[in-house]
């Protein structure tokens, strides 16, 4: 439960950073999604809110990431054991 929360409070200033400092995460914001996307599978409903969340936030700062990150997800679950 406590977890939950911790997860939920960083996503929420993360979500914060890309907002206002996008620049800081654009030589690796493949990763960053990628990492985000992964928290829209937790168990607790708040965290993959605020893992969505964070991630459209990302999505919406840089369009061409958003084309990167598309074919990047796109291989990914072509060859699920492929790691970034």
């Amino acid at each position: 439960m406590i977890q939950g929360k911790v997860r939920t409070v960083v996503l929420k200033i993360l979500k914060e950073l890309l907002q206002y400092q996008s620049e800081m995460f654009m030589p690796y914001a493949e990763l960053t999604i990628l990492r985000l996307l992964e928290f829209e599978k937790d168990t607790d409903k708040e965290v993959c809110t605020c893992g969505f969340v964070s991630t459209q936030t990302l999505l919406a700062v840089t369009s061409q990431v958003a084309r990167l990150v598309n074919i990047a997800v796109v291989e990914r679950r072509k060859n699920p054991n492929l790691n970034y």
